[in-house]
């Protein structure tokens, strides 16, 4: 289970970011700045609604693959160039080819066992205020129960990222705990 956001405080990476919640991995690696994740777990449903009367009968069609959105926030010139070098790793090739999955960790994904995306839209940088922000919008992988099985590549970390390293997150003080208002 993924730690509780003020319960760890995390390495301070050279950012001064402490905590794996404002972290997005990609590969193993976490991407620059601040992530904030949002998304939804989605199943199809058949509604059969019986003509006169109210209500209808549920029917569950099976998993959509889900949504993520990630709002990446730089303010760094080694941010920016961070992520110069990180986005070709994040651009699908052109062709017929079926996307392969990126293997991602986010503790908010992990949660619902989201392990692997692909990468649906990467937009521009916007500026404004002196922050830089991206966003990013993934399809989750989720592979058909039958015929026509795809699995992510081999070659990918598919453990937990070592963001923080093998020994695990430090002790530190949460910003809730220290004070810190949203």
């Amino acid at each position: 289970m993924p730690a509780f956001w003020d319960s760890v405080g995390g390495e301070v990476f050279g950012d001064g970011i402490v905590s794996i919640w404002d972290r997005f991995v990609v590969a193993g690696r976490a991407l620059p700045g601040v992530a904030r994740v949002d998304g939804l777990k989605s199943c199809r449903l058949d509604v059969r609604n019986a003509p006169g009367s109210d209500g209808g009968t549920l029917s569950n069609l099976g998993n959509d693959n889900s949504g993520a959105t990630v709002h990446l926030r730089m303010w760094t010139p080694d941010q920016l160039d961070e992520w110069a070098k990180r986005l070709p790793e994040l651009l699908a090739s052109t062709g017929k080819a079926r996307p392969a999955p990126v293997m991602v960790y986010h503790p908010a994904l992990a949660i619902h066992g989201i392990k692997a995306l692909y990468v649906k839209e990467v937009g521009l940088i916007q500026v404004k205020d002196g922050l830089g922000e991206v966003t990013i919008k993934f399809l989750e992988f989720l592979p058909a129960t039958k015929a026509g099985v795809v699995t992510p590549k081999a070659a990918i970390n598919t453990s937990v990222p070592s963001a923080f390293g093998p020994g695990g997150a430090p002790a530190g003080t949460p910003p809730s705990k220290a004070g810190a208002k949203p």
